[in-house]
């Protein structure tokens, strides 16, 4: 398998070093990572990860962006917990999204990471960051050698998330 970069739309992603990066790979994005200046990891993305609250929106400008050859998209996951009950405008989000993956399918394989995740969630209303839900996914997709780029850990604010310095 080949390794896989996770890559976060942090402001050191502007200032990732290449040369320490193997030369094939597979990269994970996140949110809007479109906006960035240039492809920094490439235009071929093995999958992305996007937020339901807003998932209608990036699913549409994801299509765009592919029809226009911007990106090449392999998978496209939702971050919810409960995307089966999930509704938008009235329809349930797998009869409208069929080919996307619920990343909470993936935590069901990593026992200590689901624990860890729900006591979070129940206890201090805190859920994990896309660069968390990245890598979990990765893990449970058998992937052994991991990159973390871009993912700075909101030092700017962001408390309401789950971040491996809590």
């Amino acid at each position: 398998m080949k390794p896989i970069i996770i890559a976060g739309n942090g402001p050191s992603l502007a200032q990732i070093d290449y040369s320490r990066l193997p030369q094939d790979f597979d990269v994970f994005r996140c949110n809007q990572f479109y906006f960035e200046d240039k492809y920094f990891l490439g235009k071929k993305i093995k999958g992305v990860f996007f937020n339901y609250f807003i998932f209608k929106e990036q699913f549409f400008t994801l299509h765009y962006l592919k029809e226009k050859n911007e990106y090449e998209v392999e998978d496209v996951y939702c971050m919810n917990e409960d995307i089966e009950n999930f509704l938008i405008d009235d329809q349930n989000f797998n009869f409208i999204f069929p080919s996307v993956k619920n990343c909470h399918d993936f935590l069901k394989h990593l026992p200590t990471f689901n624990n860890l995740d729900k006591f979070y969630r129940f206890y201090f209303h805190k859920s994990p960051t896309a660069g968390i839900i990245m890598l979990y996914t990765a893990i449970a997709q058998g992937y052994r050698e991991i990159y973390l780029v871009g993912i700075d850990f909101y030092r700017g604010g962001g408390g309401d998330r789950l971040c491996l310095q809590d």
